[in-house]
Order: C-alpha cells, then structure tokens, then sequence
C-alpha cells in the first residue's frame, strides 16, 4: 500500500497506511520522508504488544499457580494486574500534530487500548479531531493539553502508559523527564530528535544543557555518538525515578534518530547503571579513539568509579585527544528483536500496509549485521586521510582482521565503518602495510601520519595480506539487487518546514491569493494592451 497525497489550494489529503488525514496546508505538521519512521515504529509496537503481552501472561500464570499453592485468592491489584492484557495497552503520543501516527497505530496494531492523540495546538487538536471522524470514527481520543502535563498526569502506577511516543520538531530534551515517569514497567518509550547539528557537535553546550553532555565536532562517528549521548541521558532521567532502561532498537535514518526502549522498575540493576556509560576520548589527528567507563565492577556485585586509563594525547599519534561525554557505551539494540522483526518484513499479507517495507528492511538487514557489543567504529576514509594515503578496499580490512580471529561489521549510521573487536594496532598495521603496496608522499614533519607510517607493522605483513580478498558476513544477503543503504527517493528527502498554525497558514493563503488576483489583473491589461 502506497502513500497517497491529493491536494487543493487549501487542503491536502493523505493516505498512509490504513489512515486517512486531511489538513490545511501549512497549518499542521506533516512530512511524507518520516513515512519510514511510522512504519518502522508499527513494526516495532507490533512485536513489542505481543511479546509483552506473552511476559504478562507468564506472569499471570505464576501468580495463579502461586496463589493456589498458598490456598488463598488473588489480590485486588494481582486481579488488576492480570487484566491488562485484556483490556489491551494504553498509548499516548504526546505530540500528534495531524493525529497519522495515533490512527495508523490504532488501526495496524492489534492489541491497543486506549490510544490518546494529543497536541497542545488548537489547530492541530481541530485536524485531529476532524481525521478522527475522517477514519470512520476510529477509537482514538483527542487531547489538547501540554505534553510535559498530560506525561505527569499520568506518572502514577495506576495512570501510565504502556506505550509513550515523542516525535517533536527538534529536540525531545524537554519531554524525557516526565516520559520516563509515564511509562508503565515494561512499557515502551519511542523518541525521536530531529537536532542533529547540535548532537553533531556545532554546539556543544547546547548540547550539555539539553542533554547534560558535550557534543563533538569532528567526530569520525557523528549519528552514533549522537545515539549515544541521547540514550545516555535518557537513562539518566529514568535512573532517577530509580527506574531501568533497555534499548530495544536505536537507529539512525536519513537526518534524525529514533529510538525504542523499554523502562522497568528493577532496582537490582539500578547499580549497574555507571556500566553502562562512559567517556569518550578521540584524536582528531588520526580518528584514533578509546572508551573509558565510568564505572567497574567491584567486590560481591558492587559498583567503584572506574581508573582513568587513557592518557592525555594519542598512543598512535601523539596529538591531543578531545573528550565528550558522559555517553551511551552499551549496546543500541536487541538482537533478538531486531531478528524477528526482519523475519516479520517476509510476510506479505501482515506488513502490506508498510508502503516503506524495503527501506525498513534494509535498515535492519544492516543493524542485524552490526556488532552491538562494539561501542563506535573506524571510519576508513578519515584514517586514510590522515595518512594522505589512496582508499584501501573496504572488503581487504574486513578479510584480514577476519582470518585474525575478530569480528568485524559495518554500521548503519555509516558504509564506510569498520566496527571491530580487534585492537587498534593491528588496524594501523593494516594500513601500513596498504602503505607500502600504494607508497604516498613524504609525510610532513610533526603530521600524524609521519608518527604513524615511521613505525613498522608488528602483528601483520605486507605478504599475508591479499588486498583484493572478499568478504561476507554470515547471514548477508549476497544478491546485488538487495539495497543495503538505499538512496533517497527524492530530493528535498529533509526535515520538513515548521508548521505556522491557523492564522499564519491563513494569512499565506490570502497573500497568495492575492498575488493570483494581481497576476490575472495584469494578464489581462496586457491581452487588452495587445489588441
């Protein structure tokens, strides 16, 4: 099924899905490119109803079985508990905007409850309610409130949702706080940000107040270390409502991020949370980087403050590091996850209404290839330019640290990653020795290339490497016809302009209007002139 847009000077109407929505141009966000978005987030809400709806039945199961044992009868809140299921999962997206996203999830997803669409724009509220009735009547309710307040209305056990959507333009810094109080435990948290010039590192103290950590410019890794300092922060709001994140899937796609992540209440791993972030420490001489944590395991599960083991300056080059942190440093999926829902994407009749199937399915072809255990990556074509040196293929790289004994992948944030468990020297090592086969220039006195090409390579030999070797990952799809990283179908493939409300939207329509009237009158003042 296939996006359709119909359009009148006023009104535009779109098909997605099975929703139906129609909005005053300019008035209402809209952008088709995040298509890919929605249809990757039904994709996910699907597996994740069903999965949590299988947990609360084992749960379930255990508190009859329990109670039996006990001879005595469920409590008032074991009885609610059990009924969750039934009654099915609650939703709210907090910023609706046309109410697509609420319609679609309500109409694509089995399983859902109650699905609140809510938008503080009268506008917005008006072509919610009004794409309600659109969609015969569909049942999802309308909500005009600020998103930070309806999120803490509903931060108490009884009142949170199952599952929390934020899509803002820009940044959704502002609304993680209250989200993470109003997701239920086990819920689902999406996100989505949009500012990506900020967590790229051109304002890195924008970037701190916002997300409480430094950007970098310059970084070899930009939209996964921007994945990282967004996840990271949200662990840290959860963290103090002594509540648990688990990334379920955390991506990257065209110029915003989008994450999946379930919120529990487990204080167990509540001290297991500095594990999970760190600093980052990378030389923007030679694209070089370590990780340092912030936490390590001490004695009998307890957590310490991490030594500091990263010097000040590059061990490979010896220019100054740049840090930024604190960041993400576990992994930004679940494997498992992300493997059903690639096996879900083959059935035809369950996913016909993702008009976006095949740019969905590439992306999580290429995260299902990805190490998730691999925090960041190489970037080949920027350690190459720091040694002035020509494209060494990126196929050699992978065979060679492969018969080594590593793993190795690409990333979806990148084609040109190399993500690897294998040390560092043994990649520069690599590439001294495609040095030597495709000699360069006499490097310049004090470069970063002169402190690396003047040692010799220890761990691998120019003779043992076969520069013109293949390489694939197990589990890849070898057709060529298969897209990994598609391209944009169309120019323009951006963030959308920001919706100007009712009366901006209006008086754009009378100036346009009235620039169609000026437009006529002269037309015809020349048609009398030339007869």
């Amino acid at each position: 099924m296939t996006t359709t847009t119909t359009s009148t000077r006023d009104w535009e109407t779109i098909v997605e899905g099975l929703a139906k929505v129609q909005f005053r141009k300019g008035e209402v966000f809209y952008n088709p490119v995040q298509a890919v978005n929605r249809d990757l987030s039904v994709l996910v809400l699907q597996d994740f109803v069903q999965t949590r709806r299988a947990e609360l039945e084992e749960a379930r199961r255990k508190r009859e079985l329990a109670a039996e044992a006990e001879k005595r009868e469920l409590s008032g809140r074991e009885k609610a508990f059990n009924s969750i299921a039934q009654e099915g999962f609650t939703v709210l997206e907090g910023l609706s905007a046309t109410g697509l996203r609420s319609i679609r999830y309500k109409k694509e997803i089995e399983g859902l409850g109650k699905v609140i669409a809510n938008d503080i724009d009268d506008t917005a509220y008006e072509a919610i309610r009004r794409n309600i009735a659109l969609n015969d009547g569909v049942e999802v309710d309308a909500s005009m409130m600020d998103a930070v307040e309806i999120m803490m209305k509903h931060r108490t056990k009884q009142t949170q949702f199952h599952i929390v959507d934020l899509d803002p333009y820009g940044s959704a810094s502002v609304l993680l706080d209250s989200a993470v109080q109003a997701v239920a435990d086990g819920g689902m948290l999406c996100v989505t940000c949009t500012d990506g010039p900020v967590l790229g590192g051109n304002s890195p103290e924008v970037c701190m107040y916002r997300y409480g950590a430094m950007s970098m410019k310059g970084s070899s890794f930009v939209h996964e270390l921007a994945l990282r300092i967004i996840m990271a922060s949200i662990q840290r709001d959860a963290n103090r409502y002594q509540r648990v994140v688990e990334p379920v899937l955390c991506v990257f796609i065209d110029f915003y991020f989008r994450l999946f992540i379930r919120v529990h209440d487990k204080k167990v791993q509540l001290k297991l949370s500095p594990l999970r972030v760190g600093m980052l420490y990378q030389c923007l001489g030679c694209y070089s980087y370590e990780v340092q944590p912030l936490g390590v395991k001490g004695s009998k599960g307890s957590v310490r403050a991490a030594r500091v083991s990263v010097g000040s300056a590059c061990q490979h080059c010896g220019k100054p590091y740049t840090m930024t942190g604190p960041v993400w440093i576990d992994r930004l999926y679940d494997p498992d996850v992300v493997k059903r829902l690639h096996g879900t994407l083959e059935d035809e009749e369950s996913t016909k209404s993702l008009k976006m199937k095949d740019r969905v399915k590439a992306l999580l072809g290429v995260v299902l290839e990805e190490l998730p255990d691999v925090p960041f990556y190489y970037n080949m074509p920027s350690m190459i330019h720091a040694l002035n040196a020509n494209s060494i293929p990126l196929s050699a790289m992978f065979a060679t640290l492969a018969s080594h004994g590593y793993r190795v992948s690409q990333a979806h944030t990148n084609p040109n990653a190399c993500k690897t468990n294998a040390p560092l020297e043994l990649v520069w090592d690599i590439l001294r020795c495609w040095v030597k086969r495709h000699p360069v220039k006499t490097p310049q006195v004090n470069s970063s290339a002169e402190a690396i090409l003047s040692k010799e390579p220890t761990l691998v030999q120019v003779d043992q490497i076969n520069f013109n070797a293949k390489y694939f990952p197990p589990g890849r799809n070898k057709d060529p016809k298969v897209a990994r990283y598609p391209q944009n179908p169309t120019k323009g493939w951006g963030p959308g302009t920001r919706a100007t409300g009712k009366r901006q939207a209006e008086n754009a329509n009378e100036e346009l209007g009235e620039e169609q009237k000026r437009a006529k009158t002269d037309d015809d003042a020349r048609e009398r002139a030339e007869s």
